[in-house]
């Protein structure tokens, strides 16, 4: 019995010691096959450069949005028998969750190592930073950037893209403010923007994203494929595939040309993509916001609850695809405060009248100004600075209505963009006597909160007899 045990504890420590080795190997293998991959890229930044014109898209309109939009004095008389066919809604209060706090990371500091902070929206992140990833780089050409690849593949880089990993999983960070946090931290260690592009640019790429560098006279920019459209930042093509110039300011550089390379770094990199599919988690810096509104003679108030930080946050955003707005996930802050609040005035109404109280409150809670007005150029803005601004326009407050209806009332909405204008339009579960276009199937009805005091099916004459992109 004890030679059969020892003869299994022979095997057991034979089977480790060769998985151990086995393992060794396979790492070792790894390695020399990344700082090939890095050397091979490096190489190939010394030969393949050209200079690319630049483009922009500046506007998602064919004609510029009116200053001033219609009306109504008097809202329309209820429709009985709209109402008496729509069904009543029922919605369970909305339950105030606990939000799960940013972890605090215990940072190991090895030799020479120092602890480096930023302040990323109002949070305080720090990351072990040693002086061995202290570069120089005075010219700027294609072989002082490929010495610069060479030379920082060859440092051990894995530790500190592990904390910029925690970081971002900690704060549920998307693309876009990935690339701001690594930029962000780049300035902090080396206080120029050359360099903490180049920094960004490997961070990143490392990362598996699909970035380039390029450059115009002695100024180094950050590049990069984005799966959507931006507009009023500046682009060009590589083999039909569009790079954009990305700046942290998300606004283009008015710049009409630059040289990068056609070589790329895997062809497993991904697109960059500017969606918001989980909600961001800065510190707080709380705001409360109350609105007051009228539907048929009784005044309703709404209360929300707003993060500064992510206001400032979406400051700085790009200016993106629709779709990135409309799908954008609202911080659990505002929802839980936003929806309960609205659903104690609409809970127990019928289907149609519920749509028309949150038309209602989007309408009559915000003043009209077109973005040239507000911010002296296109802005579209998220829920959240919709309820933010005192002012906002049709774009926003089709996003901020959408949103309402989808989350309160679970219907289908779409948006409905003209040359001018947007609006929306919902799929109720009963049909109404009013406007309306079928889609895929299913009939969606106007509902415009823009144009004040009008009720869902009802359309500014300026757009009754035009047919308008739907937006879905």
């Amino acid at each position: 019995m004890k030679i059969f045990i020892s003869l299994c504890l022979v095997i057991s420590l034979a089977y480790t010691v060769s998985y151990d080795e086995w393992a060794k190997k396979q790492n070792k293998k790894y390695d020399t096959y990344k700082a090939n991959q890095d050397r091979a890229f490096a190489n190939g930044l010394k030969k393949s450069w050209k200079e690319y014109k630049l483009k922009q898209n500046q506007t998602r309109y064919k004609k510029t949005k009116p200053n001033k939009l219609p009306s109504k004095n008097k809202e329309t008389k209820k429709r009985a028998a709209d109402i008496k066919n729509s069904k009543t809604i029922k919605i369970k209060p909305i339950k105030k969750r606990k939000i799960k706090d940013l972890l605090k990371k215990d940072i190991k500091l090895l030799n020479k190592d120092m602890l480096v902070g930023i302040s990323f929206f109002g949070t305080i992140s720090q990351v072990a930073y040693n002086k061995k990833f202290d570069f120089f780089i005075n010219d700027i050409s294609k072989n002082t950037i490929a010495k610069f690849w060479f030379d920082f593949s060859k440092k051990d880089y894995k530790p500190l893209i592990r904390q910029f990993e925690f970081h971002f999983s900690n704060m549920q960070l998307n693309d876009w403010a990935k690339y701001q946090f690594v930029y962000k931290m780049g300035m902090k260690f080396y206080s120029n923007k050359n360099k903490a592009n180049l920094f960004t640019w490997f961070v990143l790429t490392k990362l598996g994203l699909d970035t380039k560098i390029g450059y115009n006279t002695q100024q180094v920019y950050l590049l990069s494929g984005i799966s959507h459209k931006l507009y009023q930042v500046s682009y060009f093509y590589i083999n039909d595939k569009r790079y954009y110039v990305l700046d942290p300011t998300g606004r283009a550089k008015n710049l009409s040309n630059i040289r990068t390379y056609k070589t790329s770094y895997s062809k497993k990199l991904q697109e960059l993509s500017f969606k918001i599919e989980k909600p961001l988690k800065f510190e707080n810096k709380i705001l409360a916001k109350k609105y007051s509104f009228r539907y048929y003679k009784k005044t309703h108030n709404v209360e929300a609850t707003l993060n500064k930080n992510l206001i400032d946050f979406y400051h700085s955003y790009p200016q993106s695809d629709y779709k990135v707005y409309f799908d954008t996930k609202v911080s659990s802050l505002t929802k839980d405060k936003l929806l309960e609040s609205l659903r104690k005035i609409i809970d127990g109404k019928k289907e149609v009248e519920a749509v028309n109280i949150l038309l209602r409150f989007v309408q009559n809670s915000f003043e009209y100004k077109t973005d040239q007005n507000h911010f002296k150029y296109e802005k579209v803005l998220f829920p959240e600075e919709t309820l933010y601004y005192r002012y906002s326009d049709c774009e926003d407050r089709t996003i901020l209505f959408s949103y309402l209806v989808k989350n309160l009332l679970n219907i289908d909405v779409i948006g409905l963009k003209y040359k001018d204008h947007i609006a929306s339009a919902v799929a109720l579960s009963s049909r109404i006597k009013g406007d309306g276009y079928k889609v895929n199937g299913k009939i969606y009805y106007v509902a415009d909160p823009t144009f004040t005091n009008a009720n869902i099916g009802e359309t500014m004459t300026k757009y009754k007899n035009k047919i308008p992109q739907a937006i879905y």
